[in-house]
């Protein structure tokens, strides 16, 4: 569950996760308004337990996955297992990190300040 109001949530990974989903959901419904495709936001989760925060899906097919961190550099096992079987890129964005990362098997480091300057 998010919130529209993401300052209400106490612990700073709720909150910044809660920011990121909030931000996603307006980016995908400005795609879609504008007539780039009908794009959503969904979670996605294995029977292993293995997630990610998010998937960007553009007429029911996936897009991008996207995994909200407040300082780890190291790129996330789970994004890292989904973006392989999804075929699609995997972006995790931290708060605390200065300089975008390029990993091999198609996985990002992106800085947070960065990506919502361009999300919106």
């Amino acid at each position: 569950m998010y919130f529209y109001d993401w300052s209400v949530l106490d612990d700073p990974g709720f909150r910044f996760e809660n920011l990121l989903a909030l931000t996603l959901t307006r980016m995908a419904a400005r795609f879609t308004e504008t007539g780039l495709g009908d794009f959503e936001i969904r979670y996605v989760r294995d029977r292993e337990k293995r997630e990610v925060d998010f998937l960007l899906v553009k007429n029911g097919d996936p897009v991008c996955l996207i995994e909200a961190k407040l300082g780890d550099e190291k790129i996330s096992a789970h994004g890292r297992y989904f973006a392989a079987r999804l075929g699609v890129p995997f972006h995790q964005i931290v708060l605390n990190v200065d300089a975008a990362e390029a990993f091999p098997e198609n996985c990002f480091l992106l800085p947070a300040t960065g990506f919502f300057m361009v999300a919106g």
